[in-house]
């Protein structure tokens, strides 16, 4: 028989904790803020919608009610694309630091999204 210990976190030290491991991986700026930003924002949609305060409470159906928000909220299929990449790399992070046994976000998929060709410019243009 394997025992696993779970260490149990809050949703704020959780973030500090990611914030950090993404600077220490020598992230871009601009990537540790945005992603940051995205897992806050997830984190509050689950305490406020769900009453969680702790990352092992969190389940597939609470990440997918948020990323349901974003879509009525009118984010584009990237943007909520780009929160699901912040959302994986999280968990990741948690799974690895046994702050999560299962990581939720494992079949959770990105939707599909076509980038439009460049528009090519007249001669006048």
């Amino acid at each position: 028989m394997v025992l696993t210990f779970l260490l149990m976190i809050n949703f704020n030290d959780a973030h500090t904790q990611f914030v950090a491991y993404l600077s220490g991986k020598n992230r871009a700026e601009s990537t540790i803020l945005a992603y940051g930003k995205d897992i806050q924002q997830m984190l509050s949609h689950i305490e406020n919608e769900h009453g969680k305060t702790h990352v092992h409470h969190i389940e597939t159906n609470d990440i997918n009610s948020f990323l349901e928000l974003l879509e009525k909220e009118g984010y584009t299929k990237k943007s909520i694309s780009r929160k699901i990449n912040s959302i994986k790399t999280f968990f990741r992070l948690l799974k690895t630091n046994d702050f999560v046994i299962d990581d939720p976000s494992a079949i959770i998929t990105h939707p599909k999204f076509q980038t439009p060709p460049p528009r090519i410019l007249s001669k006048t243009e």
